[in-house]
Protein backbone atom coordinates (compact mmCIF):
# COMPACT_ATOMS: atom_id res chain seq x y z
CA UNK A 1 0.00 0.00 0.00
CA UNK A 2 1.18 3.44 -0.85
CA UNK A 3 2.67 5.81 2.03
CA UNK A 4 1.57 9.74 2.21
CA UNK A 5 5.46 10.33 1.79
CA UNK A 6 5.16 9.03 -1.57
CA UNK A 7 1.58 10.38 -2.51
CA UNK A 8 3.32 14.01 -1.91
CA UNK A 9 6.51 12.72 -3.67
CA UNK A 10 3.89 12.21 -6.86
CA UNK A 11 2.15 15.16 -6.53
CA UNK A 12 5.44 17.36 -6.03
CA UNK A 13 4.89 18.61 -2.55
CA UNK A 14 5.31 18.40 1.05
CA UNK A 15 4.11 15.88 3.16
CA UNK A 16 2.07 18.36 5.56
CA UNK A 17 0.93 19.85 2.21
CA UNK A 18 -0.36 16.45 1.27
CA UNK A 19 -2.07 15.86 4.28
CA UNK A 20 -3.44 19.36 3.91
CA UNK A 21 -4.81 18.46 0.70
CA UNK A 22 -6.31 15.53 1.50
CA UNK A 23 -8.03 16.10 4.04
CA UNK A 24 -9.65 19.45 2.68
CA UNK A 25 -8.22 21.51 4.95
CA UNK A 26 -6.82 25.31 4.20
CA UNK A 27 -3.75 26.42 3.13
CA UNK A 28 -3.71 24.21 -0.34
CA UNK A 29 -4.19 26.11 -3.79
CA UNK A 30 -7.29 24.28 -5.77
CA UNK A 31 -4.23 23.02 -8.04
CA UNK A 32 -2.33 21.43 -5.70
CA UNK A 33 -5.26 20.03 -3.99
CA UNK A 34 -6.56 18.79 -7.30
CA UNK A 35 -2.51 17.01 -7.76
CA UNK A 36 -2.47 15.50 -4.86
CA UNK A 37 -5.79 13.53 -5.10
CA UNK A 38 -4.82 12.49 -8.37
CA UNK A 39 -1.61 11.30 -7.50
CA UNK A 40 -3.61 9.32 -4.71
CA UNK A 41 -5.62 7.72 -6.76
CA UNK A 42 -3.25 6.94 -9.11
CA UNK A 43 -1.26 4.88 -5.92
CA UNK A 44 -4.31 3.66 -4.21
CA UNK A 45 -3.53 5.30 -1.30
CA UNK A 46 -5.82 5.05 1.64
CA UNK A 47 -5.25 6.63 5.22
CA UNK A 48 -3.88 4.50 7.78
CA UNK A 49 -7.46 5.70 10.07
CA UNK A 50 -6.19 3.23 12.99
CA UNK A 51 -2.76 4.54 13.25
CA UNK A 52 -4.02 8.17 13.43
CA UNK A 53 -7.16 7.76 16.09
CA UNK A 54 -3.84 6.00 18.30
CA UNK A 55 -2.05 9.12 17.86
CA UNK A 56 -5.01 11.58 18.41
CA UNK A 57 -7.10 9.70 21.19
CA UNK A 58 -10.01 9.91 18.55
CA UNK A 59 -12.08 7.28 16.54
CA UNK A 60 -13.11 9.54 13.36
CA UNK A 61 -16.49 8.69 14.02
CA UNK A 62 -19.41 10.77 14.10
CA UNK A 63 -22.97 10.23 14.95
CA UNK A 64 -26.22 11.62 13.56
CA UNK A 65 -29.91 10.90 14.75
CA UNK A 66 -32.71 12.11 12.85
CA UNK A 67 -36.75 11.65 13.56
CA UNK A 68 -37.28 9.58 10.44
CA UNK A 69 -34.51 8.77 7.90
CA UNK A 70 -37.37 8.07 5.17
CA UNK A 71 -38.46 11.62 5.06
CA UNK A 72 -36.77 13.78 2.27
CA UNK A 73 -36.01 16.19 4.07
CA UNK A 74 -34.13 14.55 6.85
CA UNK A 75 -32.35 12.09 4.13
CA UNK A 76 -31.16 15.52 2.05
CA UNK A 77 -29.53 16.67 5.34
CA UNK A 78 -28.02 13.63 6.30
CA UNK A 79 -26.35 13.42 2.75
CA UNK A 80 -25.09 16.79 3.18
CA UNK A 81 -23.74 15.56 6.71
CA UNK A 82 -22.04 12.69 5.26
CA UNK A 83 -20.84 14.74 1.99
CA UNK A 84 -18.53 16.47 4.33
CA UNK A 85 -17.38 13.76 7.11
CA UNK A 86 -15.97 11.83 4.13
CA UNK A 87 -14.38 14.55 2.91
CA UNK A 88 -12.88 15.25 6.54
CA UNK A 89 -12.29 11.35 6.51
CA UNK A 90 -14.93 10.94 9.36
CA UNK A 91 -16.89 7.91 9.01
CA UNK A 92 -21.11 8.75 9.87
CA UNK A 93 -22.91 6.59 12.05
CA UNK A 94 -26.85 7.17 11.83
CA UNK A 95 -29.38 6.46 13.92
CA UNK A 96 -33.27 7.03 13.73
CA UNK A 97 -35.61 8.09 16.67
CA UNK A 98 -39.01 8.13 14.82
CA UNK A 99 -39.27 11.68 16.64
CA UNK A 100 -38.97 9.76 20.01
CA UNK A 101 -36.98 10.89 22.97
CA UNK A 102 -36.43 7.72 24.85
CA UNK A 103 -35.67 6.27 21.21
CA UNK A 104 -33.13 8.95 20.94
CA UNK A 105 -31.59 8.44 24.25
CA UNK A 106 -31.39 4.76 23.54
CA UNK A 107 -29.11 5.51 20.09
CA UNK A 108 -26.89 8.40 21.61
CA UNK A 109 -26.21 6.06 24.73
CA UNK A 110 -25.36 3.41 22.06
CA UNK A 111 -23.12 6.23 20.06
CA UNK A 112 -21.32 7.02 23.28
CA UNK A 113 -20.32 3.96 24.23
CA UNK A 114 -18.56 3.34 20.36
CA UNK A 115 -16.74 6.78 21.57
CA UNK A 116 -18.18 8.36 18.84
CA UNK A 117 -16.27 12.30 18.65
CA UNK A 118 -19.36 14.36 18.42
CA UNK A 119 -22.87 14.21 17.91
CA UNK A 120 -25.34 16.10 15.28
CA UNK A 121 -28.91 15.65 16.12
CA UNK A 122 -32.46 16.59 15.52
CA UNK A 123 -33.74 16.71 18.94
CA UNK A 124 -36.83 14.58 19.20
CA UNK A 125 -37.75 17.43 21.95
CA UNK A 126 -36.62 20.55 23.99
CA UNK A 127 -36.39 18.59 27.01
CA UNK A 128 -33.47 16.57 26.32
CA UNK A 129 -31.63 15.85 29.41
CA UNK A 130 -29.50 12.92 27.74
CA UNK A 131 -28.17 15.78 25.29
CA UNK A 132 -27.50 17.77 28.14
CA UNK A 133 -25.61 15.50 30.10
CA UNK A 134 -23.49 14.24 27.32
CA UNK A 135 -22.39 17.99 26.36
CA UNK A 136 -21.50 18.51 30.19
CA UNK A 137 -18.82 15.13 29.85
CA UNK A 138 -17.65 17.04 26.95
CA UNK A 139 -18.43 15.52 23.98
CA UNK A 140 -19.03 18.00 20.95
CA UNK A 141 -22.73 18.31 19.97
CA UNK A 142 -24.55 20.28 17.25
CA UNK A 143 -28.04 20.47 16.69
CA UNK A 144 -30.19 21.16 13.36
CA UNK A 145 -33.29 22.61 13.19
CA UNK A 146 -34.38 21.90 17.06
CA UNK A 147 -33.49 23.70 19.83
CA UNK A 148 -32.37 22.49 22.82
CA UNK A 149 -31.43 24.92 25.73
CA UNK A 150 -27.61 25.52 26.38
CA UNK A 151 -26.46 23.43 22.84
CA UNK A 152 -25.09 24.85 19.46
CA UNK A 153 -27.97 24.47 16.98
CA UNK A 154 -28.06 26.02 12.85
CA UNK A 155 -31.41 26.01 11.68
CA UNK A 156 -33.77 28.15 9.40
CA UNK A 157 -36.20 31.01 10.64
CA UNK A 158 -38.99 28.87 10.66
CA UNK A 159 -41.56 31.73 12.35
CA UNK A 160 -40.20 33.34 9.32
CA UNK A 161 -41.38 30.27 6.65
CA UNK A 162 -44.71 30.57 7.94
CA UNK A 163 -45.26 33.85 7.17
CA UNK A 164 -43.83 33.95 4.01
CA UNK A 165 -46.21 30.71 2.85
CA UNK A 166 -49.06 32.86 4.10
CA UNK A 167 -48.51 35.80 3.04
CA UNK A 168 -48.12 34.32 -0.46
CA UNK A 169 -51.37 32.94 -0.25
CA UNK A 170 -53.23 36.14 1.07
CA UNK A 171 -51.43 38.20 -1.78
CA UNK A 172 -53.12 35.62 -4.52
CA UNK A 173 -56.64 36.61 -2.78
CA UNK A 174 -57.25 33.68 -0.39
CA UNK A 175 -58.44 34.73 3.43
CA UNK A 176 -59.54 32.08 4.35
CA UNK A 177 -56.67 30.02 4.82
CA UNK A 178 -56.58 26.46 6.12
CA UNK A 179 -53.33 24.90 8.65
CA UNK A 180 -52.15 21.50 8.55
CA UNK A 181 -49.54 20.53 10.83
CA UNK A 182 -47.66 18.23 13.00
CA UNK A 183 -47.40 18.67 16.73
CA UNK A 184 -47.35 22.07 18.29
CA UNK A 185 -45.19 21.21 20.67
CA UNK A 186 -42.20 21.13 18.65
CA UNK A 187 -41.00 24.25 18.33
CA UNK A 188 -40.09 24.01 14.47
CA UNK A 189 -44.33 23.91 14.00
CA UNK A 190 -45.18 25.90 16.61
CA UNK A 191 -43.05 28.53 15.06
CA UNK A 192 -44.43 27.93 11.52
CA UNK A 193 -47.72 27.90 13.06
CA UNK A 194 -46.77 31.22 14.99
CA UNK A 195 -46.07 32.78 11.52
CA UNK A 196 -49.03 31.69 10.07
CA UNK A 197 -50.92 33.45 12.61
CA UNK A 198 -48.69 36.84 12.11
CA UNK A 199 -49.55 36.68 8.63
CA UNK A 200 -53.00 37.22 8.93
CA UNK A 201 -52.95 39.27 11.85
CA UNK A 202 -51.11 41.74 10.14
CA UNK A 203 -53.29 41.28 7.27
CA UNK A 204 -56.50 42.42 9.05
CA UNK A 205 -57.53 38.71 9.51
CA UNK A 206 -58.63 37.00 12.98
CA UNK A 207 -56.72 33.81 12.71
CA UNK A 208 -59.84 31.02 12.90
CA UNK A 209 -59.09 27.87 14.97
CA UNK A 210 -61.34 25.66 13.14
CA UNK A 211 -59.27 25.78 10.15
CA UNK A 212 -56.15 24.28 12.03
CA UNK A 213 -55.28 20.89 11.70
CA UNK A 214 -52.36 19.16 14.52
CA UNK A 215 -51.35 15.56 14.04
CA UNK A 216 -48.56 13.98 12.87
CA UNK A 217 -46.02 14.92 9.64
CA UNK A 218 -46.76 11.72 7.44
CA UNK A 219 -48.67 12.05 4.56
CA UNK A 220 -51.91 10.41 6.04
CA UNK A 221 -52.79 12.74 8.58
CA UNK A 222 -52.55 15.58 4.98
CA UNK A 223 -55.51 13.36 3.85
CA UNK A 224 -57.22 12.61 6.70
CA UNK A 225 -56.86 16.56 7.32
CA UNK A 226 -57.93 17.93 3.86
CA UNK A 227 -60.49 15.97 3.90
CA UNK A 228 -62.11 17.25 7.30
CA UNK A 229 -61.25 21.19 5.93
CA UNK A 230 -62.85 20.24 2.83
CA UNK A 231 -66.19 18.92 4.79
CA UNK A 232 -66.82 22.48 6.60
CA UNK A 233 -69.62 24.09 5.92
CA UNK A 234 -67.29 27.52 4.79
CA UNK A 235 -64.34 25.78 3.48
CA UNK A 236 -60.91 27.30 3.42
CA UNK A 237 -59.89 28.30 -0.31
CA UNK A 238 -56.33 27.76 0.35
CA UNK A 239 -53.90 25.36 2.55
CA UNK A 240 -50.83 25.58 4.51
CA UNK A 241 -48.69 22.04 4.83
CA UNK A 242 -46.33 22.61 7.48
CA UNK A 243 -44.11 19.82 5.38
CA UNK A 244 -44.12 18.58 1.85
CA UNK A 245 -44.90 15.40 2.99
CA UNK A 246 -47.99 16.47 4.43
CA UNK A 247 -48.70 18.58 1.67
CA UNK A 248 -48.51 15.04 -0.65
CA UNK A 249 -51.45 13.55 1.37
CA UNK A 250 -53.64 17.03 0.63
CA UNK A 251 -52.89 16.82 -3.38
CA UNK A 252 -54.21 13.17 -3.09
CA UNK A 253 -57.26 14.10 -1.16
CA UNK A 254 -57.98 17.19 -3.35
CA UNK A 255 -57.79 14.87 -6.54
CA UNK A 256 -59.92 12.49 -5.27
CA UNK A 257 -62.67 14.98 -3.89
CA UNK A 258 -62.09 16.48 -8.04
CA UNK A 259 -61.26 19.65 -6.65
CA UNK A 260 -58.70 21.66 -9.16
CA UNK A 261 -55.58 22.60 -7.62
CA UNK A 262 -55.22 26.05 -7.52
CA UNK A 263 -58.23 27.65 -9.09
CA UNK A 264 -60.33 26.25 -6.31
CA UNK A 265 -57.69 25.70 -3.43
CA UNK A 266 -54.49 26.38 -3.72
CA UNK A 267 -51.90 24.66 -1.65
CA UNK A 268 -48.46 25.53 -0.45
CA UNK A 269 -45.51 23.20 1.39
CA UNK A 270 -42.69 23.45 3.34
CA UNK A 271 -38.88 21.95 3.10
CA UNK A 272 -38.67 22.38 -0.55
CA UNK A 273 -38.07 18.42 -0.79
CA UNK A 274 -38.29 16.58 -4.42
CA UNK A 275 -41.51 15.73 -3.73
CA UNK A 276 -42.13 19.45 -5.07
CA UNK A 277 -41.21 18.18 -8.27
CA UNK A 278 -42.76 14.94 -8.95
CA UNK A 279 -46.67 15.67 -7.93
CA UNK A 280 -49.04 17.73 -10.00
CA UNK A 281 -49.35 20.09 -10.02
CA UNK A 282 -45.74 20.47 -8.56
CA UNK A 283 -45.93 22.28 -5.06
CA UNK A 284 -45.40 25.62 -3.86
CA UNK A 285 -43.27 25.32 -1.05
CA UNK A 286 -40.96 26.95 1.36
CA UNK A 287 -37.06 26.16 1.11
CA UNK A 288 -34.97 24.77 3.99
CA UNK A 289 -31.19 25.75 3.36
CA UNK A 290 -31.09 21.61 3.79
CA UNK A 291 -27.65 21.47 1.94
CA UNK A 292 -25.84 24.56 3.66
CA UNK A 293 -27.75 22.97 7.20
CA UNK A 294 -25.93 19.95 6.72
CA UNK A 295 -22.85 21.14 5.72
CA UNK A 296 -21.98 23.84 8.29
CA UNK A 297 -23.52 21.10 11.21
CA UNK A 298 -20.95 18.78 10.15
CA UNK A 299 -18.08 21.59 9.21
CA UNK A 300 -19.30 22.88 12.90
CA UNK A 301 -18.75 19.59 14.88
CA UNK A 302 -15.21 18.42 13.03
CA UNK A 303 -13.68 21.62 13.35
CA UNK A 304 -14.94 21.76 16.97
CA UNK A 305 -13.09 18.26 17.65
CA UNK A 306 -9.99 19.10 16.15
CA UNK A 307 -9.68 22.23 17.33
CA UNK A 308 -11.25 22.61 20.35
CA UNK A 309 -13.15 25.00 22.18
CA UNK A 310 -12.62 27.58 25.56
CA UNK A 311 -14.45 26.43 28.55
CA UNK A 312 -17.45 28.90 29.15
CA UNK A 313 -18.26 29.62 25.28
CA UNK A 314 -21.77 30.92 24.96
CA UNK A 315 -23.78 28.33 22.41
CA UNK A 316 -23.82 29.31 19.44
CA UNK A 317 -26.90 29.67 17.53
CA UNK A 318 -27.00 30.37 13.20
CA UNK A 319 -30.12 31.11 12.10
CA UNK A 320 -30.50 30.72 8.17
CA UNK A 321 -33.21 32.05 5.69
CA UNK A 322 -35.86 30.45 4.16
CA UNK A 323 -37.42 30.90 0.79
CA UNK A 324 -40.47 30.80 -1.20
CA UNK A 325 -40.23 29.06 -4.18
CA UNK A 326 -43.91 29.03 -6.32
CA UNK A 327 -45.04 26.51 -8.38
CA UNK A 328 -48.29 25.67 -9.95
CA UNK A 329 -49.86 24.16 -6.87
CA UNK A 330 -50.45 28.47 -6.04
CA UNK A 331 -50.24 29.72 -8.92
CA UNK A 332 -51.46 28.52 -12.21
CA UNK A 333 -49.48 28.62 -15.37
CA UNK A 334 -46.01 29.63 -13.65
CA UNK A 335 -44.24 26.73 -14.99
CA UNK A 336 -44.63 28.45 -18.41
CA UNK A 337 -42.81 31.26 -16.87
CA UNK A 338 -38.69 30.83 -18.33
CA UNK A 339 -39.63 26.76 -17.40
CA UNK A 340 -38.07 26.76 -13.56
CA UNK A 341 -39.02 27.08 -10.23
CA UNK A 342 -39.54 30.72 -9.14
CA UNK A 343 -37.66 31.32 -5.91
CA UNK A 344 -39.09 34.40 -3.81
CA UNK A 345 -36.99 35.36 -1.52
CA UNK A 346 -38.36 38.85 -0.65
CA UNK A 347 -41.92 37.57 -0.82
CA UNK A 348 -43.70 38.33 3.22
CA UNK A 349 -40.83 38.46 5.03
CA UNK A 350 -41.70 38.77 9.01
CA UNK A 351 -39.15 41.23 10.00
CA UNK A 352 -38.29 38.77 12.91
Amino acid sequence: MASLREVAERAGVSTAAASRALRDRPGVSRETRSRVRQAARELGYQPDLRARSLRTSRTHNIGLVVPDVMNPFFSEVARAVGDVAGQREYSLLLGNSDGLRNKEEEFVNLLLQKKVDGLIVFAATSASQHLERARARGLPIVLIDRKVPGLDIIRADNEKGGTLATSHLLDLGHTRIGLITGRLDLATRRDRYNGYRYALIRAGITPDPTLVREGSVRSDHGYGAALDLLNLPAPPTAIFATTDTIAMGVLLALEERSVPVPEEMAVVGYDNTYLTVICRPRLTSVAQPKQQMGRWAATFLIDWIEQGRADGDEPVEVVLDPQLVVRESTMPGVRALQGRDLPLSGVGRSGS
